[in-house]
């Protein structure tokens, strides 16, 4: 019979594409607890692509799993990822009444209701947290002050890294834009070890690309710290669009000769459509649409990281650019034999649990 530790047992020893065959066949399983195996499998494992399915399995079993803590735990985490707003908020409250002294309710909660603009009401439930896991004050601290400063009606914050002032506005959207306004609160950089070291391998350069930019924290670190010419930025998710360009406004001085150009778009191997964020969006290539010379590339587009490489093979052979890219764990052998074949080396590896932030350069170039 198929079990959670079968899958993970799987996962750990690096077989990704066994375990997820395993876990989808999981799901389609006439056993209750095959399902759920799958799809606990899934969505702890964060297979974004395949949330969607994960959650549908769940719930029809929904009464079976009220007693579960670590059940309901991914079902609220799946059914917040899939803007299932009462089953999220319903899977929370079980989580807190199973387990009162734990975090991960009260978080899931908080996080739910802030990306619902409910900022009193996260308020609410990170301050439950602090009290209720005192162990645990670290994890709700930063949430705690981003709710309390919306509920307070501030949108725009301030703060200067390195002797150079940054604005950004807030936004709780998804996520991404949580946890980017979660440090922007805290005065730093979302990711901020890994933009100093940016700095250190890069430099200053004349021309940036960014695929993938949420609201645009490593775009304005590129922009004013950088100071590149030109930067092409390629958002899929229309509200992450706005953002950016809001941010570039607060920020950088177009009229200085910097120029950055936001494209709505998802970036891949072959131009055409695709369904992303429940939205119908564009696919371009970057072959197709950067003509200028590039220095640095950055990727950053949860699992579809080998798409957008194809799709810029000629400019790799013909600029040579450092790179920049977050790869999930299942794409690491791909994304090895690619960069051998264009005679790239590792610069850098940060590790995390789902994934890695690559530092490439070419070989005869200079570290």
């Amino acid at each position: 019979m198929l079990t959670q530790n079968d899958l993970q047992v799987l996962e750990q020893a690096g077989r990704f594409e066994e375990s997820r065959a395993a876990a989808l066949e999981g799901l389609k399983s006439s056993k209750d607890s095959e399902r759920i195996a799958g799809a606990i499998f899934l969505i702890a494992n964060m297979k974004f692509d395949l949330m969607g399915e994960a959650l549908a399995a769940l719930k029809p079993l929904q009464a079976q799993l009220e007693g579960d803590f670590n059940a309901c735990n991914v079902l609220a985490y799946a059914a917040w990822y899939r803007d299932d707003v009462e089953l999220s908020r319903w899977a929370s409250h079980r989580c807190i009444g199973l387990a009162p002294a734990a975090s991960a309710g009260y978080l899931r909660l908080g996080l739910l209701e802030l990306m619902k603009q409910r900022y009193v009401e996260a308020y609410c439930a990170f301050s439950a947290g602090l009290l209720h896991c005192p162990k645990e004050i670290e994890l709700f601290q930063a949430w705690y002050k981003l709710s309390k400063v919306l509920s307070q009606g501030i949108n725009n914050v301030e703060f200067v890294w390195d002797g150079i002032k940054f604005s950004f506005r807030l936004a709780t959207y998804n996520g991404h834009a949580m946890e980017t306004a979660c440090q922007h609160v805290l005065g730093r950089f979302c990711e901020e070890e890994e933009l100093r070291y940016v700095r250190q391998f890069v430099g200053r350069c004349d021309s940036i690309v960014e695929v993938g930019a949420a609201v645009g924290n490593h775009t304005i670190f590129f922009a004013k710290v950088l100071s590149p010419k030109s930067i092409h930025v390629f958002e899929a998710y229309c509200p992450a669009v706005e953002q950016i360009k809001d941010n570039t406004s607060l920020n950088c001085d177009v009229s200085g000769g910097q120029k950055i150009t936001v494209h709505h778009a998802a970036v891949g191997a072959k131009p055409g459509r695709m369904r992303i964020f429940d939205q119908d969006v564009s696919v371009v290539r970057l072959d197709d649409e950067v003509k200028v010379h590039v220095d640095f590339i950055k990727i950053d587009v949860d699992g579809m990281e080998m798409e957008v490489l194809e799709g810029c093979r000629g400019l790799f052979a013909r600029d040579r650019p450092k790179i920049m890219v977050e790869v999930q764990n299942e794409l690491k052998e791909r994304f090895h034999a690619f960069i051998r074949e264009y005679d790239y080396v590792i610069e850098r590896e940060a590790f995390r649990a789902t994934d890695t932030n690559y530092y490439i350069r070419p070989k005869n170039l200079p570290a």
